[in-house]
């Protein structure tokens, strides 16, 4: 059995029933976001990580418009929350609508959950917005500060 390093917290992708998802993300193509943005580089790279390790594919990045795959569209028309987004699949078309890039690497973690949870994209319709705009890695530390068992001090 081998050890998952702590620093994985939640993102130990594991080989996956691919419930025909793999066309879903053979590829990913940009519109409106640059590659290189230090956000989007990151969200490509763990969506690589995860397809890779769940699906045992491949996927190549491409700027403008494609066909099969992956679309990750800047949204200008909704004044949505940081860190919103949008997932629609339609007549086999998979796009990722976000206004700014950390909506991007919120909807990527999304895409891999159900990926990880062995549900298909196809008819996948959702829009999603954070109830925070701090999202956090320790699930004990409340948004006031405190610890949730609270014998702990305050949280860091």
């Amino acid at each position: 059995m081998s050890k998952t390093p702590w620093t994985q917290l939640w993102l130990d992708y594991q080989k996956v029933n691919s419930k025909g998802n793999e066309g879903y993300v053979s590829s990913v193509s940009l519109e409106g976001f640059e590659a290189e943005h230090p956000i989007i580089k990151n969200a490509l790279a763990e969506l690589a990580l995860g397809v890779k390790k769940m699906l045992g594919q491949e996927i190549s990045v491409k700027t403008g418009s494609t066909e099969q795959g992956l679309v990750i569209k800047k949204e200008t028309t909704s004044p949505d929350l940081e860190g919103a987004y949008r997932l629609v699949e339609k007549s086999g078309k998979f796009t990722l609508l976000a206004g700014e890039e950390t909506g991007v690497l919120y909807g990527v973690f999304h895409v891999l959950r159900i990926i990880a949870t062995e549900k298909s994209l196809q008819g996948v319709e959702e829009k999603k917005s954070p109830s925070q705009p701090l999202r956090m890695m320790n699930h004990w530390d409340n948004m006031d500060g405190s610890i949730e068992r609270g014998y702990s001090g305050r949280s860091f």
